[in-house]
């Protein structure tokens, strides 16, 4: 998806987890971003 350009995946996040693994199974809902 778009939004993924434009975030770093690689950052850390309080989970331990990076941010692209925490949003790998996210569904899109707003098919226009």
């Amino acid at each position: 998806s778009k939004i993924k350009e434009l975030l770093n995946l690689n950052c850390p996040t309080v989970t331990g987890k990076t941010l692209g693994e925490n949003i790998a199974d996210a569904k899109i809902k707003d098919a226009e971003w």
